[in-house]
């Protein structure tokens, strides 16, 4: 974050759900638009420390993303790889992963299986963001994720945005997996071929990511060659705002 990010007119603000999502989907167009001189900011969702006494299904995770002793810790640090690449700032809001959260009341925790976390929303989270999004820095645009996968922290972000934001864009990898169909309205936003080498190199920073998500870095920029290759660019969807 920078020191003086209160102070700074951002032409855009990208809400990322977690520590990769706005890399992943919007990475060659915040490259584009840093190089034109644009002061863009990505903030994540979902970044808060992990608690020290973790749920077995959140250990299996770590687990399987071969996540080290400080896993946020890790994970931001990757962030901040990425967003240096991409020439964006960066915050980092406190609130914790799904796997992490619970009922303040009970201390049960909220999801706690694979269905749990592309299931609906805990009631108990509706005003989860609110007060955050209250303190964002001026800007010109807002920019979400639409929800394509249906992973509860992409819908929170969305719901709490809708009302506000200029834009969503489609959450990849989840329009690969999914089949997406943009509408005819989304804005296409054709690539360079340096916004391209960006897009992959900053998803390349998330290094515990690559492997749970691709398999390998090879077959991740096969991939997201294919995935720009598919819509020739990346896609921006106006909400009317």
């Amino acid at each position: 974050m920078t020191t003086n990010m209160k102070q700074q007119l951002y032409d855009a603000i990208y809400l990322s759900p977690h520590l990769d999502d706005v890399a992943l989907s919007c990475g060659g167009q915040i490259f584009e638009r840093t190089q034109a001189g644009e002061r863009i900011l990505i903030v994540t969702v979902t970044a808060g420390h992990a608690p020290t006494t973790l749920s077995p299904f959140a250990q299996m995770q770590h687990q399987s993303m071969q996540l080290d002793a400080n896993p946020v810790a890790q994970r931001r640090s990757e962030d901040r790889e990425a967003c240096r690449i991409l020439g964006a700032d960066y915050h980092h809001w406190p609130i914790l992963d799904c796997i992490y959260r619970s009922d303040p009341l009970t201390g049960r925790p909220l999801y706690q299986s694979d269905g749990a976390i592309f299931g609906a929303v805990d009631p108990i989270e509706h005003n989860l963001l609110t007060a955050h999004l209250a303190q964002l820095p001026a800007h010109k645009q807002l920019i979400a994720p639409l929800g394509i996968g249906n992973h509860v922290d992409h819908q929170l972000t969305v719901t709490a945005a809708q009302s506000t934001c200029t834009h969503f864009y489609p959450d990849y990898p989840y329009t690969q997996r999914t089949g997406y169909q943009p509408p005819t309205t989304a804005v296409l936003i054709p690539l360079s071929d340096a916004a391209v080498h960006a897009r992959i190199a900053a998803i390349a920073a998330y290094t515990s990511q690559v492997p749970h998500l691709f398999g390998s870095p090879d077959a991740m920029k096969a991939a997201v060659h294919a995935d720009i290759a598919t819509f020739g660019g990346e896609l921006l969807l106006s909400t009317g705002v």
